[in-house]
């Protein structure tokens, strides 16, 4: 027995291996006594071989060895085994892993939304290529894709694999090569999520090999075969044999309704995807992105939402008037057919005596919502929903800049201050803006979350190791007194104004630009063609980085935001991660069915625990009533300061078209 088949008997011995065929040369030369493939110190565990299905090239293509394609894992301790994949190519089957590596190179991970491995590492020697790949979602891909799988899976599935398969083509197309066509054999894929991947990339063409007219011809494959797979998915069998008939649709409509795919967003891709005349078929991949996102946004189901806000000045005899105030603005629009909703909400407790106090939360409330009104006018959808937070934070500076300009106006009567909390909806994202100690809250599966952090001294103390979290709720007044607010007697900085408690990040809220899976990110600066045409669509993300440094500057005043840096008036809150500190400040919550969003001054904490909050909430369901009845259980006992609150239900919607 040869040692190449010794080592394999070891293997497979251990049961921890399934190989098709021999070992490679270069991967026996490299395996150590206990059977990993030792490459450049890194140890790598054979998983197994992946059988590749043989392709015809085009009969102008050169023809090569085909390599071969292995899983492997990497141990990674505590974390288990990192799953990777390996090519393999020897004497010509080299030249077509280094086609893999170059299309692969400098890709924007993001952009393809993991459809397409990444390279770690190639080993290259005189007539051998081995290049390493990896994916987030390599562990729970374990077989490629059959057309039976794939008929079977649900169309909202294949519908965002497909759209992170066509993300994967762009970046191809861009990189000069082509698949010619894809099948459901190249993909690895979970039908469990919509995680895909294309494994098999030792088809790829490179485009410069070809003419204008034959690289025209492998692009349109490339595009035709995606139109194709999603239509096998919606009929639940094979179409090949019915692109012709969709050839003719263009002289006989009757036939999408025959073949029950009249629907809105799938005729037009169907149309596009199998025929070939301009203008109906599409030009490139970045057109079917687009026609397949806007498949996806007939099919969007959208949350609704219903609001409640009470306020009482409460019971204490000495306590004559309310200082609080609150504000709710709602709008709902429909953006390439996805109802949308537009929400501003806020509540401000005012400070400095019956008159200044009240006087200053009102005008906070009423120049706040004049600047979301204002944010609304300036910008597109897309812009105001990656940028949720930095919108909430910049509104409540437009209103810091009103009380500074109240206060200049009149500068005997400026003893007026406030509290600020303010939550922006647009669409299914959660921003908030934030001074103070009132607070928001999440009601989530029957768990209630403080998302915003108070600025006082207790917390300031507690930040600082000081002061326990039992201690911070049963401070002193004087601990309770809080560090920031909105004023009349000079400008509040921007840096004094929070998103949410940098402690849910990232594990609850996310980063700005981050987006599930099955979805494309921001456009990147390479991918031109994704933003031509489609600037105004909400159904694909723009590149809002620049636009959201113009957000504050544009809705704010040109004042000054005071003296120091941004951390000069930060005390206690230094010892948060400042990475995380400053990303948690223009981070969004994504919001789901159920989910409540409770703003509140200080009044309703101060008399009810968390968990009296969340049992209420959970309790009645109406959000007006729910207002009302957290009101009335905070004023069984004798309560001490005003009480707001703004009550917010998230609710299941329904999407126009139904597959």
């Amino acid at each position: 027995m040869g040692r190449n088949d010794q080592l394999k008997a070891t293997i497979a011995a251990g049961d921890r291996t399934k190989v098709l065929r021999p070992l490679p040369e270069v991967l026996t030369r490299h395996m150590t006594d206990d059977g990993d493939i030792d490459l450049d110190g890194m140890a790598l565990r054979l998983v197994d071989e992946i059988a590749l299905t043989a392709y015809e090239l085009p009969h102008y293509m050169p023809v090569a060895a085909a390599p071969r394609l292995f899983r492997v894992a990497v141990s990674a301790g505590d974390e288990g085994d990192r799953t990777r994949l390996l090519w393999v190519g020897e004497d010509d089957g080299g030249e077509a892993v280094r086609r893999v590596a170059a299309a692969l190179d400098g890709m924007d991970v993001e952009a393809v939304a993991g459809a397409l491995p990444h390279s770690l590492d190639m080993f290259v020697t005189d007539d051998e290529v081995v290049l390493l790949l990896t994916s987030d979602h390599l562990r729970g891909l374990t077989e490629f894709s059959t057309r039976e799988q794939w008929r079977c899976l649900k169309v909202a599935t294949a519908l965002s694999s497909l759209i992170q398969l066509t993300s994967a083509l762009i970046h191809l197309h861009d990189a000069g090569f082509c698949l010619g066509g894809v099948l459901p054999e190249q993909l690895l894929l979970s039908p469990g999520e919509p995680h895909l991947i294309v494994g098999h990339l030792g088809q790829l063409l490179p485009l410069e090999l070809m003419t204008r007219v034959q690289a025209a011809d492998m692009l349109r494959k490339d595009i035709q075969s995606v139109g194709q797979l999603l239509l096998e998915c919606v009929t639940g069998g094979p179409i090949e044999e019915r692109v012709a008939d969709f050839e003719r649709v263009l002289d006989d409509a009757q036939v999408l309704v025959d073949s029950g795919l009249a629907l809105p967003g799938l005729a037009q891709v169907a149309v596009a995807t199998l025929t070939h005349e301009a203008p109906f078929a599409y030009a490139g991949a970045p057109d079917l992105l687009a026609g397949l996102l806007q498949m996806r946004a007939e099919m969007t189901v959208s949350l609704e939402f219903r609001c409640g806000l009470a306020s009482t000045a409460g019971n204490f005899p000495m306590r004559r008037t309310d200082q609080d105030s609150c504000g709710v603005t709602e709008t709902r629009v429909i953006y390439h057919g996805i109802a949308q909703h537009l929400g501003f909400y806020c509540v401000a407790d005012g400070v400095g005596g019956e008159d200044h106090g009240e006087r200053a939360s009102q005008v906070a409330v009423a120049s706040s919502i004049k600047a979301f009104h204002k944010a609304l006018e300036s910008y597109p959808f897309d812009v105001l929903r990656t940028n949720v937070s930095v919108v909430a934070r910049s509104v409540v500076k437009v209103a810091a800049a009103e009380l500074a300009i109240v206060g200049e106006a009149d500068p005997d009567e400026n003893r007026g201050a406030t509290t600020f909390t303010g939550a922006v909806i647009v669409g299914d994202r959660l921003g908030l803006g934030h001074v103070g100690d009132s607070r928001a809250y999440l009601i989530r599966d029957g768990e209630i979350t403080s998302l915003t952090r108070d600025h006082t001294l207790a917390s300031m103390k507690l930040a600082l190791g000081e002061m326990t979290g039992r201690r911070a709720h049963e401070s002193s007044d004087d601990e309770r007194r809080i560090s920031r607010y909105l004023g009349t007697g000079n400008e509040t900085p921007m840096s004094w104004i929070d998103a949410f408690d940098p402690r849910l990040f990232p594990h609850l809220v996310r980063p700005r630009g981050w987006v599930p899976n099955g979805q494309p990110s921001e456009a990147p600066a390479g991918i031109a063609s994704l933003r031509r045409g489609h600037k105004e669509s909400p159904t694909v993300e723009q590149p809002v980085r620049a636009a959201s440094e113009n957000i504050t500057r544009d809705l704010t005043s040109e004042r000054p935001e005071g003296p120091g840096s941004d951390w000069a008036h930060r005390s206690g809150v230094h010892v948060f991660n400042a990475d995380r500190e400053l990303e948690s400040r223009s981070a969004f919550l994504d919001l789901l069915p159920g989910d409540g969003i409770l703003l509140m001054s200080d009044g309703l904490y101060g008399e009810l625990d968390d968990e009296q909050i969340g049992r209420i909430i959970e309790e009645v369901q109406d959000p007006q009533e729910c207002a009302h009845r957290l009101l009335d259980e905070s004023l069984k006992g004798l309560s001490m300061d005003n009480v707001t609150v703004v009550m917010i239900r998230a609710h299941q919607g329904t999407a126009s078209l139904r597959v």
